[in-house]
C-alpha cells in the first residue's frame, strides 16, 4: 500500500507533463538523457525534426542509441578507474 502512495507523485507528473499534451512542446533529450541530451536537442534543433511529423521515431531512437552510448561511456571510466587502483 505504501508503494502505491509513493507512486502518486509520478503518476501526477506523468499526466500533467505538457509533452503529453495534444499540440504541446516536443520532448526534450536532455530531460532523461544527462550526458547527451544537450547534444541530442541541438542536433534535433539544428535538423529541424523537433515538433515534426515522424519526430517521435526520432526520438525514440535517439533515447536508445543516448543510454547506450552513455553506458558505454560510464563503463570505460569504471574499468579505467579499476585498472589505475589495481595496477602494481
Amino acid at each position: 500500500m505504501i508503494g502505491s502512495a509513493v507512486q502518486i507523485p509520478l503518476l501526477f507528473a506523468l499526466l500533467v507533463n505538457p509533452e503529453s499534451w495534444a499540440n504541446g512542446p516536443p520532448p526534450l533529450f536532455a530531460d532523461r538523457l544527462p550526458g547527451l541530451g544537450i547534444i541530442f536537442d541541438a542536433v534535433a534543433t539544428a535538423l529541424g525534426t523537433a515538433g515534426k511529423a515522424g519526430y517521435d521515431v526520432f526520438f525514440s531512437a535517439g533515447i536508445i542509441l543516448g543510454f547506450y552510448i552513455e553506458v558505454a561511456m560510464v563503463s570505460a571510466v569504471v574499468y579505467a578507474l579499476i585498472a589505475a587502483v589495481w595496477r602494481d
